[in-house]
Order: structure tokens, then sequence, then C-alpha cells
């Protein structure tokens, strides 16, 4: 007797590949779901509207995937033969959506570090300095399950899809249109679904702006389709919102110092303040009592210190990445695209910073991270700003030995921090110290001589926070009894927020609220102070003013009273003590926060997109326009640097 077979085994080529690509786009929403299930503390619940409009979203963006992903299928069109698929050819042809799925896997982790959904930097990432084989088996071990789910997910889609199989065709069915119909049907959904349907432009990042808020943007797009649409590294826009002229009459983001083009004078020179940026891993401002006002626990008693008799500005990171940080921050240079600057093809470009302006007014620079070296090109980018110094991993172990090493990243931030000021205690003044420290990340590690000593907290995040936070006052300790420590601005901030654990701090601007504290001891008085003081130096205003990175360069050559004239995608604080406000990139949108006319305590969002979509006060709007196309045109030309 004859054996039925399963509805799943047909010789129709268009059927086929309907089942086929039904399993991929099913798969593919399962993934969306969990995504949305293990980050649903970040996105909060979604209303019954939004969740029609979200899924309309992810219809759009999953078929083009899937028919990205599938394309390897069309080999099989002119190869077909009276045998069926072999096994080996099938698993090979499905490889690219098992790989796919895997990448959107990775995402229900990996974005609760970064609040954006995997794009193509993440390849030349891998590829800079780091410790896959440390790192890989406690990322597994800690978020295991997603490595459950994740393996879950996979293996039902190959299953199904091996059970989908396209028998050879029947000797009543091999006339020639037969095949061409199915073909052509099949190459014909391909394309439309390439194209994202059948709209006149094709489908982008930005059209998720089209289906949700600006914040659940990341529930729409999917991380495979992310890393295809910025591959290979995507050129930045070269959009008119305005002429050229009016850009540079909105805002003019050639900086001169306050004090630019007045008489050197070299007994002045002589008195240049020393410079110690502190950039703090994964710091929050929601970790912290001096930004939270007691509505939540602190776990910085040491900061929080230090912003009572320092000045602490509403911080504001403009990314989300650590690699993003240190443009921002020491040359003014925000990453407006889906590539960090440091990874972009622009990074080759002629650029400076705030070591060189200052090298070339006497300083001593260097740059202390307490990571491997290479790690995530940092000490090119140091290279190539200004620091004439680094000092990582490599140069603590020379000198210490590999003891205090955590188990991924490199040297715990106390014994590296103390390593630090060994050396700068050496260096000539006036001297420019950049700082990155290490511990308050994953995998969430404090040396074994401190386990019990700090709060636990909610999130293992927090008792790391906690001992970095003990670092700086160690830090600070040892420093306060250098000669140099009088005549030092202090500037302490953070690379971009750790993860949120509040409603509050999980809303698009509380993704980046950071510390900002700028703290000048001889301010307060002491032994050296009256006669270390220079009498240009600024007084600091006295307000509640966001301070974004890209503001810290023109505000710190503001302070030391450098002659620099350089290029600044940010304001200096005393410049403008009243306009604060940041500008960031994301998901598909540029963002602003800045504060209102009337009230220096009172936000307002704006935000537009290459869609087209946009809201907020139209002020800010052309303000945004006005830097974002600078920026274009700026980065394009190949003129970031004053000539």
């Amino acid at each position: 007797m004859k054996r039925k077979s399963s509805w799943l085994h047909t010789d129709n080529l268009a059927l086929f590949f309907g089942l086929r690509l039904l399993w991929a786009l099913l798969a593919l929403l399962a993934a969306q779901l969990l995504f949305y299930l293990f980050n649903i503390r970040i996105f909060g619940a979604v209303g019954f509207r939004q969740v029609l409009a979200i899924l309309l979203g992810n219809l759009r963006f999953g078929f083009a995937t899937v028919a990205l992903f599938m394309l390897p299928y069309l080999l099989i069109l002119p190869f077909r033969r009276r045998k069926p698929l072999p096994l080996w050819a099938d698993l090979l042809l499905l490889l690219p959506m098992v790989v796919a799925l895997g990448v959107n896997v990775a995402d229900w982790a990996y974005f609760q570090f970064t609040y954006r959904r995997i794009s193509s930097d993440i390849l030349p990432y891998l590829t800079i300095g780091g410790d896959m084989g440390n790192l890989l088996p406690l990322f597994l071990r800690d978020y295991w399950p997603v490595v459950v789910s994740g393996i879950a997910l996979l293996a039902l889609f190959v299953w199904i899809s091996l059970k989908t199989k396209l028998l050879p065709y029947r000797q009543t069915r091999q006339h020639w249109s037969n095949r061409a119909a199915g073909s052509a049907t099949v190459v014909l959904v391909l394309i439309l679904s390439l194209h994202g349907g059948f709209h006149l432009h094709s489908l982008q990042l930005s059209d998720a702006a089209r289906y949700c808020y600006m914040k659940n943007t990341p529930l729409v797009v999917n991380s495979a389709y992310t890393i295809a649409r910025t591959f290979p590294l995507p050129k930045l826009d070269d959009t008119q919102y305005m002429s050229d002229a009016d850009a540079e009459a909105v805002i003019d983001l050639h900086f001169s110092t306050m004090n630019y083009g007045a008489p050197a004078d070299t007994t002045v020179a002589a008195a240049y303040p020393n410079v110690v940026v502190l950039v703090l891993e994964s710091f929050s401002q929601e970790y912290m009592g001096c930004y939270n006002g007691g509505r939540e626990e602190s776990f910085t008693p040491f900061l929080d210190s230090l912003a009572a008799i320092g000045h602490a500005y509403n911080g504001r990171s403009n990314g989300k990445k650590s690699i993003e940080a240190l443009p921002s921050v020491f040359s003014s240079i925000p990453t407006f695209s889906e590539t960090p600057f440091i990874l972009s093809s622009y990074f080759n470009n002629d650029f400076g910073g705030l070591p060189a302006s200052l090298a070339r007014n006497g300083y001593h620079t260097a740059f202390f991270h307490g990571s491997y070296n290479g790690s995530m090109d940092f000490d090119k980018y140091c290279a190539k700003a200004g620091f004439q110094h680094y000092f990582g991993k490599d140069e603590y172990v020379a000198k210490h030995g590999d003891a205090d090493a955590d188990p991924a990243w490199g040297i715990f931030d106390e014994p590296f921090l103390q390593y630090s000021l060994e050396e700068i205690s050496q260096f000539p003044e006036p001297f420019l110290a950049g700082f990155f420290t290490i511990s308050s990340h994953h995998p969430y590690a404090i040396p074994e001589s401190h386990k019990g000593e700090f709060k636990q907290g909610r999130h293992p995040l927090l008792q790391c926070v906690m001992y970095s936070d003990y670092a700086l006052r160690r830090f600070f300790e040892e420093a306060s009894r250098q000669p140099w420590y009088n005549n030092t601005l202090f500037v302490i901030t953070a690379d971009h927020p750790g993860q949120g654990l509040t409603p509050e701090y999980n809303g698009y601007d509380g993704w980046y609220r950071i510390p900002m504290i700028f703290f000048a001891p001889g301010e307060r008085g002491g032994a050296d102070s009256a006669a270390t003081r220079p009498v240009h130096r600024l007084p600091f205003p006295d307000c509640k003013r966001i301070v974004q990175q890209t503001d810290i360069m023109p505000s710190v050559l503001d302070y030391t009273g450098v002659r620099e004239r350089c290029l600044c995608f940010g304001t200096s604080l005393f410049a403008q003590p009243q306009r604060g406000w940041q500008l960031v990139y994301g998901q598909g949108y540029y963002s602003m926060v800045t504060q209102s006319a009337d009230s220096r305590e009172l936000l307002r969002t704006a935000a537009f997109c290459g869609s087209g979509a946009s809201f907020g006060d139209e002020e800010d709007l052309r303000l945004m326009q006005a830097v974002v196309q600078q920026y274009g045109k700026l980065m394009r030309e190949n003129r970031l640097q004053e000539k």
C-alpha cells in the first residue's frame, strides 16, 4: 500500500517557496516578540493600537528581511532535477536565514547595553582589539535564558523548513509554461518584498518612524535587516535643509576661545591649569543621589559629595556606545550615523581635539585605559586626537604584573587609577590626563578582596558602580596630596548611562542622562590655590544647564584660557550658560533635548528623521537641521580641522 505524502511535500515550485518564506517570516516575528519580552523593562506596556501598527511595520521589514536572506534558494531554479534537493545543499541554502535569526537572538541581550539594534558596525567592531575567548563564555553563562530560547527557535525553524520538501517534477507537469510561471511568481514576490511592497521608494530604516513613537522603533526593525541596510558602512546623508549660509547663521561651529585674539601673556601661560577628564563606564544619573534627588537609592556616595562642592550640570551623552564617547568628549565630534565615528570611513579625515589644542599650548598629554591595548581602537583615536602617550593594560602589566586583572576586560579600576596617579605625578605641568574606567560593565566583577563590601541593589551593575565610586574616592584622596592638585580642573562624566531600572530612565531622554561634574579644588582655597590660580580663569556658572559630551572640549578650552580656534559640535558652558542642548542620532532619528527659554528646569524635545517625520519646536528643528547639514558637509569634504 502506497504511503500517503505529507502536505509539506510538493512539486509546485511557488508553493514550496511560499511555505519556506512563511516559516522564515513566522520565525522572525517570533524573534521580534521575544526581543520585546526580554526587554519589556525598557519598552514597558504598548497600547493595542500601537501593537497593530508595530505588527504592520514588522511585516513590512520582515518580508524584506526574509526575501533577502532566502535569495540563495533562487539558485535551484535553473538546476532543478528529477531528484530531491540533497540535505547538505538544503542546509547550506538555509544558513543565511539561520544567521539572520541568530543575529536577532543576540540582540535580545545586546540591546540592553546599547538601546540600538545591531548594525553593520558590529563587524569591524569584532575585529578590533578584544578577547572573545574570555568574553563569550561569560555572556553565554549570564544570559542562558536567551541562549536556550534562541537555540529552541532556531531548531524549530530548521526542523519545519526541512520538513517542507520540493519533490521531483512529475512527467505530466514538465511543461515549460508551468516552470516559467512558478519561477516568475517566486522572483516577483522576492523583488516586491525586498523593495518593501508597492511603495515608490525602497524601504529605509527611517521608515520605522511611520509605525510608532521614536522610543519604540527598535520593535519595528530587526537586527538582520539593520545590518544588511547599513552594509557596507553607510555614507552620511547629503540632504540640504537650508542654504549653507543659513545653516552657518543658525549656528557657527567654528569655535574660538573667549579670549582668542588677546595678546599672549607668557606669565599667564605658565600658570595654565592641569586638566583631568574621567570618563566612567556606564554611569547613569539614576544611580547617583546628587541627580535623582533621593527618588532612588544612591550608589555613588563619593561622587555625591564631590558634586556638592563642585559644579554638577545636567549631563547628556551623545551616544549609547563606549566607542562613540571618546570623539564626543575629546574632539567634540558626535556620531550622527549608524556607524561610530571611529569605525566609519570618515575616521581617516584630518581632525584634532582637546589634547592637540592643549599640546600646542605647552601641555603634556596622556590617556589611560585599563583595558587591553587596541580595545575599541582607542589607542588609534588617541594618537590622531593628539594624546602624546597611551597607557593601557600592557603598560600596567609590564610594571605591576597581571594579578589585578578582571575576568574579561582588563585591570580593575582601583589599582589602575592608583597606577595612573603614579604616572601623571611625574608629568611636567601643565598636563592633560584622560581616563576611561572599565569595572562597571558586564560581567560585573569586583576584586575578591572587596567582595561583600558594597550594596547589591536591584541589578548586578550597581555593586560595580559602587566599587568604581570607591576607586574614585581613593584616586582623589591620593591626588589631593600631590602638589599639582589645587591647580587642576577635574571633569567627571560617563561614556553612556547603564541600564535604566525605572520608567523615568527608560524613556528616550533617560537613555542619555549621565553625570557632568566640573571640580576645581583651587576654587575652594588651599595652601597654594591663590598663587597658582591664573587671573583669566573663568567662574563656573551656577545653573542647571544641559551639558552634552561635545560641550566638554570648548568648555575646557575656555576655562584654561588658551588661545585656540577649532571646530566643535558643542558649545562652551561659559559662553552660553543659559542655553544648553543635546543632539543625538539613533534608530533613524535625530533628536534634541533643550531647555525652554523661560525656565532652566523645563526640558523640551524635538526630533526628525529621513522619512520626513518630525515633531517639536520649529526653532529646535531648525537648529538640529543646521548642525546635521554642516556635520555631513564637513565630514564629506574633510574639513573637520581648522587649517
